[in-house]
């Protein structure tokens, strides 16, 4: 599972609408903005080291803060860091090991079958990331699915995994985003490192 998390706080390219309701490890927020974007379905490395995959995934973030916008997460494709304070997000992968995505309903993430994963993520107030809590069960229905936004709800559980600590809990929702094209954008490692925005 690939996160844009590092998304900066401003830009433009816009930012969808979703809801969000329920508590994860006794965190609940309000979704300040929400995108998606595509790749590959089922990644390995090829016999020339690079990646390649089939089928394609659909993967979408709701955070607390605003901003998240397309412009926003292909500046920040790749970025390893976590610059910002106090940041609640869950993302969603739907993934279709042979295919494109198509609307449908999906069940927790199988390697045979079109599925979905998920995790829920928080930083401190001094922007160190918190362990994720991975989706242990659930649903993730997709009403409508375009090269321009994704439409469709979830009703996720999830669990503590490893000895991670964590509550777990569940979080329901719908949303309504556009799918941002990241295609032929430069990884941004460790972009903003040792800087923590509040």
């Amino acid at each position: 599972m690939t996160t844009i998390l590092a998304c900066s706080s401003h830009g433009s390219g816009g930012s969808g609408s979703a809801s969000l309701s329920g508590t994860v490890d006794n965190t609940s927020f309000t979704v300040g903005s929400a995108v998606a974007w595509t790749g590959g379905g089922e990644c390995s490395s090829g016999a020339d080291g690079g990646l390649q995959c089939t089928g394609q995934s659909i993967n979408l973030v709701l955070a607390n803060r605003p901003g998240i916008t397309c412009t926003a997460a292909a500046a920040a494709n790749g970025a390893e860091n976590l610059p910002y304070a106090s940041f609640d997000f869950v993302q969603i992968d739907v993934i279709n090991p042979t295919e494109d995505v198509a609307p449908g309903s999906f069940g927790i993430s199988t390697v045979v079958a079109p599925s979905f994963e998920a995790n829920f993520g928080t930083t401190s107030a001094t922007c160190d990331p918190q362990p994720f809590l991975a989706a242990a069960s659930g649903t993730v229905t997709l009403t409508q699915v375009s090269s321009s936004s994704v439409t469709g709800s979830f009703d996720i559980t999830f669990g503590t995994v490893g000895g991670v600590p964590g509550t777990g809990g569940e979080l329901t929702g719908s949303f309504n985003v556009p799918v941002c094209d990241l295609a032929g954008t430069s990884p941004a490692v460790d972009a903003g490192a040792g800087t923590c925005i509040q």
